[in-house]
């Protein structure tokens, strides 16, 4: 599947839906959400595969961050 320019994907990674958008060749934009925040970023890369992987470790750390502060309180 190629993706063109402001064509954006929606994929899950344990249960968070994330969006990846590439904006100009070789530069995604990414979101996904989890609860009620929102986390957004850009990176660097001409193939899509890295970005989504990228993209999937920022929710895995997102969610350990998540289950560790639930886990203190």
């Amino acid at each position: 599947m190629t993706l063109h320019q402001n064509a954006a994907e929606t994929t899950m990674r344990n249960g968070v839906e994330f969006t990846l958008l590439l904006i100009e060749p070789g530069l995604w934009r990414w979101r996904f959400q989890i609860g009620e925040t929102a986390t957004t970023g850009k990176t660097k890369t001409n193939l899509r595969g890295l970005a989504t992987r990228r993209v999937q470790a920022q929710i895995d750390r997102a969610l350990r961050d998540r289950a560790r502060q639930t886990s203190l309180q």
